[in-house]
């Protein structure tokens, strides 16, 4: 009694052969050079014996379409798609990865608003002080930018929170307080 083994053996090697006497073929009719190299492979694939290898284990291995050079993860359950149908789907029938993703997707979408509105609010203030810089003197936009960035209340310093009689003792304060002082010039720079 012959054994399937053996008869698989026979059938890859004839197989083999065929397609390797194909490509002798295409290659005389294209060159003589790649026949000489091809006719020692050949004769290698038919001598040698051949062994199939047992596939690893299906979980751990994702397929990959030509489509897409990776995989989509499932952001709840973290197992990996190679199409997007195939996550739409996996969240249609899991509703706990679905309120995740769902959850997960809004936190991203405000973080992505509170970005955008930061950005947007640092535009509008860098837009401001260029009107003001055309409209005003040197002189007086950066004091302004200097009273701004120490005043927290008239005569009472931002950081601190400390009061003062008059404004001399204001700016000495911030020559004595450096730790004040590091927090106003970092403010000031803001502004400029």
């Amino acid at each position: 009694m012959i054994r399937m083994d053996d008869e698989f053996t026979k059938l890859y090697a004839l197989l083999t052969s065929l397609s390797l006497k194909n490509k002798i073929i295409q290659s005389e009719t294209k060159e003589e050079q790649k026949e000489t190299v091809e006719a020692p492979v050949a004769l290698e694939a038919i001598e040698a014996p051949v062994t199939l290898e047992a596939p690893e284990d299906k979980v751990s291995q994702v397929k990959k379409t030509s489509r897409r050079n990776e995989c989509i993860p499932c952001i709840s359950c973290k197992r990996p798609f190679y199409t997007d149908g195939f996550l739409a789907r996996h969240l249609r029938h899991n509703p706990k990865c679905k309120k995740y993703t769902d959850k997960y997707n809004l936190r991203e979408q405000q973080k992505r608003l509170k970005e955008d509105q930061k950005l947007a609010d640092e535009q509008k203030q860098i837009e401001e002080q260029k009107t003001k810089q055309d409209k005003m003197p040197l002189h007086k936009y950066v004091n302004e930018c200097l009273e701004k960035s120490i005043t927290g209340e008239l005569l009472q310093c931002k950081f601190c929170g400390e009061r003062f009689i008059s404004s001399y003792m204001h700016y000495m304060h911030y020559e004595t307080a450096s730790s004040c002082n590091i927090k106003a010039f970092a403010e000031f720079k803001k502004y400029m």
